[in-house]
Parts: structure tokens; sequence; C-alpha cells
């Protein structure tokens, strides 16, 4: 169940809950016959939708969450999760993506970064755009490797990056092995186009969103302004190995 589900669940327990105080305390609706009677009805709901939730919440991972023991929060793409970080070594930097793949079955997912823009959808910095295809095992865990060049003007500042990912399983998803989902990654970048668009589709009543995701972090300082080495990526872990 992912978070949509539960959170579309919570809020049924919340209505369940309210309608049935209130039947129980009030005479139901005035002019709707049998209202108080629904009312009161709706907290029959309450149990099974309060136990589907606890158990959507702590039912016990097929494989270890190793993700999760790195980072406290990760991105999640149609069951790919991922975390971006920032890694110095020798003066050199690089992002890292650390993943694992919530299913049994491989998956190939294309992550993207760039730089993100003010209010409007301009005042982009002049930044690289990053992009990697990583490919994980059934529940593996793994990490990919970025080497990014960062100019003088932009070191030791905070920056805001957006973040896409589009993923696929040739083989299907199969079984789901680790139940904690992701916060949800979209598949396009939102740009000025976009916003004009979706300004349209709602004075057309036709709503039409793009939602990339966004992180924000303070650049390196006393790095290098060029990207040095070759991206990389590996598994670490595959299900039935011993623990990273």
């Amino acid at each position: 169940m992912n978070q949509s589900a539960k959170s579309l669940l919570a809020l049924v327990i919340l209505i369940c809950l309210g309608a049935s105080v209130l039947g129980w305390t009030t005479r139901g609706i005035e002019g709707v016959p049998e209202a108080q009677f629904w009312m009161r009805a709706s907290g029959i709901l309450l149990l099974p939708a309060i136990a589907l939730l606890v158990w959507a919440d702590f039912r016990r991972d097929r494989v270890p969450d190793i993700l999760r023991t790195r980072v406290k929060k990760y991105f999640e793409r149609d069951g790919f999760c991922f975390a971006v970080l920032p890694s110095v070594k020798d003066g050199r930097f690089a992002w890292q993506v650390l993943f694992q793949n919530r299913y049994e079955r491989p998956c190939n997912t294309l992550v993207a970064f760039r730089p993100g823009t003010g209010f409007v959808g301009f005042g982009r910095a002049d930044l690289g755009e990053v992009r990697i295809e990583i490919s994980c095992d059934g529940g593996g865990f793994g990490c990919a490797t970025i080497p990014y060049g960062i100019p003088l003007a932009y070191q030791g500042k905070k920056q805001q990056f957006e973040l896409i990912a589009v993923s696929q399983f040739p083989e299907g998803k199969g079984k789901m092995l680790r139940f904690r989902d992701g916060m949800r990654v979209g598949k396009h970048h939102k740009s000025s186009a976009d916003m004009a668009v979706t300004a349209l589709s709602v004075l057309a009543l036709h709503p039409h969103f793009t939602h990339p995701a966004r992180f924000k972090l303070r650049l390196p300082e006393r790095v290098s302004t060029e990207a040095v080495g070759e991206q990389n990526q590996q598994v670490l872990w595959r299900p039935g190995e011993p623990m990273p």
C-alpha cells in the first residue's frame, strides 16, 4: 500500500469517526431520512479500517530495508527507491545515488536532476544537469557515483535541484519485498512552459500539473570546477547475501 492509499484510508477513518460521533450525539441531518442511523452505522468501518492501516504500517519486510539504514528519507519511482547525496574526496566532488529495488525482479531507471528555478520558472543556476541510468537486481541495494564540477561562484552556497526519474521492469515487478515507500518522484521536469500550461488548464477547469521532486543542499567549497573521473555504479547487496 503506497503513501497515497494510506492517506486516503486515514481520511476515511477520520470521516467515519466524525460521522459516528455526530450520529450518537445529535439527531442526524435535518431533512435527510435515516441519516442518524447511517451515521451511527459508519462506525462499523472504523475497526477494519484502523486494522488495515496498522497492518500496512507495521508488516515485516521480506528483505532488509538497507537504504533506510543509510538515509532517513528517500525518493521513489514505481518501486525504485533512491537518495541523492554529496561526496567529496581529494578535492573532487561527486554525486552519490544510493538505491534499492522494492520488488523481486530487476528494474532499469533513469535518474535526472538539474538546478531549480525561481517561482516564475526562470533564474536557473549555471550548473550542469545530471543523468544516469541505473540497473538494479530484484531487492538489490547499490550505489552510483557521478563526478560533477562546481563553478567557484556556486561553491559554499545553498542550491535547490529538481529531480525526476523513469523506471521500467522488463520482466514485470513480481512480488513486493519491501513495504515502506519513498517520496514520490515525477517523470517530467517543470519549466516555464509547464507553468503556462498549468495556468491555462486551471482556467479551463481541466488541471494539468507536472511535479518534479526537489531537494536542497549547500554545495561544498574548495573542490574542483571540473568533473574528474567517470560515472560508475554497482549493486552492493542482493537478497540471500550477507549484509554489507
